[in-house]
C-alpha cells in the first residue's frame, strides 16, 4: 500500500472512531433539550426547551450531589497523587522496586465489585461507612494505581546527578526534594492530580457500597434515577457531567503544553 493510501485509510479510521464517541453526547445533548415529558430523541427536537438543564441546576439534590463530586474527586485525586508519590520516590532505588511496582498495580487487575465488597464490611467496622472520609479513601485507593503509574514514568527519568550537586552544596534531603526533585517531575504529578481526579469523578461501583443518601455523589444520584425515575432529567445531568469531564480534559491540555514550554525553557 502507498504511502498515500496507508495514511488516507488511517485519517478514515481517526475520523470514524472520534464520530462514534461523539455520537453518544449528541443523542444526550438532544435528549436533554426536549421539551418533552418523556425521553425520546429527536434530532433536531420538535421543542427545543433548556427546562431539564433548569431543574437540574435548581434542584438541591442534584447540587449536592455535584458538589460532593466535585469535593470527593479533588480530595482523592490530591491524596492519591501524594502516597504515589510517595511510593514512587520510595522504590526508584530499590532492589525490591519491581516488586513493589506489581503490588501497586495489583488493583487495576482485581474487578472493582471485589474490591468494593472487600471495602464495604471493613468500612462498616471502622465507622467509616455513609461518610465523606469514607467515599474519599475508598476512591484514592481506586486512582491512586493511575497515580503511581503516572509519577513513575516520570521518575524514572530523574537525573541523579542533580540531586547528588544539590546535597554536594549542602542541601538537606528535604531541600533536595523540595528545591530539586519536586519541580522535576511538577508536569507528572499535575497530570496525575488530573487523571486521578477524572477516576474520582466517573467512579459508581466504589461509591455504591459507600455513599449513604446524604453523601450520594452525581454517578450515584444518575443510577437511582436511572432506576426508578426515568426522565429528561437524567440526560440533563449526563451533560452537566459531561460538562465536568471536558473541564478536566482542557486542563490536561493546558498542563501538557505547560510541561512542553516548562521543559523546552530548562532546555
Amino acid at each position: 500500500m502507498a504511502p498515500e493510501e496507508s495514511g488516507a485509510v488511517a485519517r478514515a479510521i481517526a475520523w470514524s472512531t472520534a464520530v462514534l464517541l461523539v455520537v453518544p453526547m449528541v443523542v444526550v445533548v438532544a435528549l436533554a433539550v426536549n421539551g418533552s415529558q418523556y425521553v425520546q430523541f429527536q434530532l433536531p427536537p420538535d421543542d427545543v426547551s433548556l427546562k431539564w438543564l433548569r431543574e437540574v441546576a435548581d434542584s438541591p439534590l442534584w447540587r449536592s450531589a455535584l458538589m460532593q463530586s466535585v469535593k470527593v474527586a479533588l480530595l482523592s485525586a490530591v491524596l492519591a497523587t501524594a502516597l504515589g508519590t510517595a511510593c514512587a520516590l520510595g522504590i526508584r532505588n530499590s532492589r525490591y522496586a519491581g516488586v513493589v511496582q506489581t503490588l501497586m498495580l495489583l488493583p487495576l487487575i482485581v474487578p472493582l465489585i471485589v474490591t468494593a465488597l472487600a471495602i464495604y464490611p471493613l468500612w462498616v467496622d471502622l465507622g467509616l461507612l455513609g461518610t465523606t472520609a469514607g467515599l474519599v479513601i475508598g476512591h484514592t485507593v481506586v486512582a491512586m494505581p493511575f497515580a503511581f503509574l503516572t509519577v513513575w514514568s516520570s521518575v524514572g527519568t530523574l537525573d541523579p546527578q542533580l540531586e547528588k550537586a544539590a546535597a554536594s552544596l549542602g542541601a538537606g534531603s528535604w531541600q533536595v526534594l523540595r528545591r530539586v526533585t519536586l519541580p522535576l517531575i511538577a508536569p507528572a504529578l499535575l497530570a496525575s492530580v488530573i487523571v486521578a481526579a477524572a477516576m474520582s469523578f466517573d467512579e459508581i461501583i466504589v461509591s455504591l457500597f459507600i455513599a449513604s443518601p446524604q453523601t450520594q455523589t452525581m454517578p450515584v444520584v444518575l443510577w437511582s434515577h436511572l432506576r426508578e425515575n426515568l426522565d429528561p432529567t437524567v440526560a440533563a445531568a449526563s451533560v452537566f457531567m459531561a460538562a465536568m469531564n471536558l473541564v478536566i480534559l482542557f486542563v490536561g491540555i493546558a498542563a501538557g503544553r505547560w510541561a512542553v514550554k516548562r521543559r523546552g525553557a530548562a532546555r
